[in-house]
């Protein structure tokens, strides 16, 4: 009986099931709210504001709350942002 349970462990052991990665892809078009915080630096609240002005669209599937963000959205309201 031992054997049965170590050899289940070594099958488990040796052949884990693949997690679902938390890092964030830098090649995804749409970016969550907080991928854009981390990645860009601007506060999720201060992002959503945009938003609601109609400074920054987003992205809002049927059925859903979350909103979505194009990188290159984030990326043109950065560029014309810059001040000298």
């Amino acid at each position: 009986m031992l054997r049965i349970i170590a050899d289940m462990l070594n099958v488990a052991a040796s052949d884990p099931k693949p997690r679902r990665s938390r890092e964030s892809n830098p090649a995804a078009v749409l970016l969550s709210g907080k991928e854009v915080e981390r990645q860009y630096g601007l506060p999720y609240r201060s992002l959503y504001d945009l938003h609601v002005n109609g400074v920054m669209p987003a992205v809002r599937f049927p059925g859903s709350r979350r909103l979505w963000f194009r990188r290159s959205d984030i990326e043109n309201l950065i560029a014309n942002s810059v001040t000298v």
